[in-house]
Parts: C-alpha cells; sequence; structure tokens
C-alpha cells in the first residue's frame, strides 16, 4: 500500500513515511486504504505519530475514531492541552507544535468527526457536546486547555461555553487566526467559490461522503457561539499578513486585517490577550509553531507557581 500510494518500489519497514516523500494528503490515502483492504481500524493521526510501518504494526494502542493522544506517556501530574482540528482537516496538523510541548503538557488531539463517519453533524454546539463527551470518556476535565486552530476555534469556544454552563471556570482557550465571522464578512465569503475545491480535495483523499462533508464543515464555520463566555481566559494568535489563499477575495483579506479581536470581543467582555504573528492564516503552525509553543510554555509555568504558592 505504501509503495502504491507513494510511487516507490523498496521500501522498508523502518522508513520516516515523511522522509520518502509522504505528506499530509498521501498519510490519509494511505490510511483510508490500510481500514479497506486490512479492515484496520486506523486513523491518519497514527501515521503522523508512529512514521513507519514497524511501529505501526507493533503498536497495541491505535487511535480512536475521534481522539487520540501526541505521546504514548500519560502524566497525571500535568494539565491536558486538548487541540481541535481545523475545518476540513484532522487533528494530526498539530503534530510537531504539539511535540514541543509534551514535556510540559499532556496533548490530546481531537480528530475530525465527519472526516471519519459517515453521518456528518452540521451543528457547532452537537459537535462539541460529541466531542466533550468523547473526552471524558477517558480523561479528567480539570486545569482545562483548549487550542484551536481557524474553525477550530470556533468548536474550542462553543466548548468552552458548554463547560462554563456546567460550571467549569477553570478553562483557558488559545485561538490560532480563528475569526468570528460577522454579517460583512458573510457577504464576502458569499462571493467565494471555493466549495468545488474542498470537494475535489475530499474525493482525492477517498472521502465517500465529500458534498455532505464539505456542507457540514461550512455550516459549522458560519455558525454563532452558542452564548457569551464568562470566565474563560482567551489567547488569540492573530496572523498579520495577508492570505494569498483569499487573493480572490481582496476585500475580505482587507477586512479581516482591520479586526483587532478577529470578532472574538464579540463573545466575551472579558480581556483578551492578542499576539500578532509575522505570517498568514495557511501557515501559522508551520511557521510560528516556536512561538506559539514557546507561549504556551510559559504561560504553564506561571500556573504551576501559583498552584504552589497557593497549596503553601
Amino acid at each position: 500500500i505504501w509503495q502504491e500510494v507513494l510511487g516507490i518500489h523498496n521500501i522498508g519497514i523502518t522508513d520516516d513515511f515523511f522522509r520518502i516523500g509522504g505528506d499530509s494528503i498521501l498519510a490519509i490515502k494511505v490510511a483510508h486504504r490500510i481500514n479497506k483492504v486490512l479492515k484496520y481500524d486506523m486513523n491518519v493521526a497514527d501515521i503522523f505519530r508512529y512514521k513507519t510501518i514497524k511501529k505501526i504494526g507493533s503498536s497495541n494502542e491505535l487511535s480512536s475514531k475521534i481522539l487520540k493522544s501526541y505521546s504514548l506517556d500519560y502524566n497525571i501530574n500535568r494539565n491536558n492541552i486538548i487541540f481541535i482540528h481545523p475545518a476540513v482537516g484532522g487533528s494530526e496538523v498539530y503534530q510537531n507544535l504539539a511535540e514541543m510541548l509534551i514535556d510540559y503538557y499532556n496533548c490530546i488531539g481531537i480528530d475530525n468527526h465527519n472526516l471519519n463517519n459517515t453521518k456528518t453533524i452540521n451543528s457547532l454546539n452537537k459537535i462539541s457536546q460529541l466531542y466533550i463527551s468523547t473526552y471524558e470518556e477517558r480523561y479528567k476535565l480539570n486545569g482545562i486547555t483548549l487550542l484551536g486552530w481557524s474553525s477550530g476555534g470556533l468548536i474550542a469556544l462553543e466548548m468552552a461555553t458548554i463547560l462554563e454552563k456546567r460550571g467549569y471556570s477553570d478553562i483557558n482557550v488559545i485561538l490560532l487566526d480563528t475569526v468570528i465571522t460577522d454579517e460583512k464578512m458573510s457577504v464576502f465569503k458569499q462571493k467565494q467559490k471555493n466549495k468545488d475545491k474542498i470537494i475535489n480535495y475530499l474525493k482525492e483523499i477517498n472521502i465517500k461522503n465529500p458534498k455532505s462533508v464539505a456542507d457540514a464543515e461550512d455550516q459549522i464555520a458560519k455558525s454563532k457561539i452558542s452564548s457569551d463566555l464568562i470566565h474563560t481566559n482567551i489567547t488569540l494568535f492573530k496572523a498579520i499578513e495577508r492570505d494569498e489563499n483569499l487573493e480572490a477575495n481582496k476585500s475580505l483579506s482587507k477586512y479581516v486585517q482591520t479586526l483587532k479581536y478577529n470578532n472574538i470581543d464579540s463573545i466575551t467582555n472579558n480581556y483578551i490577550k492578542v499576539i500578532d504573528l509575522e505570517c498568514n492564516h495557511m501557515n501559522i503552525i508551520e511557521t510560528k509553531k516556536l512561538p506559539i509553543a514557546e507561549y504556551i510554555i510559559k504561560n504553564n509555568q506561571v500556573v504551576k507557581k501559583t498552584q504552589e504558592f497557593k497549596s503553601k
């Protein structure tokens, strides 16, 4: 299967998938082929985590359909940080960032339900409820940090509103260039014709119901947060460079750059920490994972010192 997908005849069981020509799209193809041909329960995140045929074949802990850990070592003395997938993508996009944090946090990924199931969910609230309940099946909800890039940030914010209603107040949300859509942006987006590109991409990675998935992901991205946040601490990493992928709609790109808080201030009266990064929306994780990780680690150390002081 690896030979066919990568177009390479000689592959060893210890060869690193990404060092012999693999990328995220090919990893998705490999995972789908393995599941279909071998009746194997594999998630694309397993390709990113194990990287070689030997490690995949010898692993006793493959990812669930939604929940995955970026590291096999779980430390009960560390807080968990939950990475929520972006639109039309999986939690594997955070792999390199998570590897920078695993000495400080238990890094847990929430994978995309709509990419892994034939029955899609187009409700932001329902998919957030599902992710919380799935997470609670394995982990406790305390010292909660939610991280999401783009639409993953919207899900993180909705998860925070659900948790606040349940009485949680120790919630931190880290947003990687997440934008809440307003009426003006809705008009801009109506002029864009990228749905066909998304559907073609989903077909390319062998998703069985590409139109349904594209529609569901689009609906989630346009959804409103169900209620305002009161206790949640929010940090926004904002990409300040123009995104070439939005050049087809320069008005939208220009408008987003004028929003200091990316409209996040519309759902909370709390102070929002904004960190401007010289990158664009699409390359924020790839090019700025180091300063993002450094900020999260520093923030984690401050929390630990505060907890130690209180205990003393």
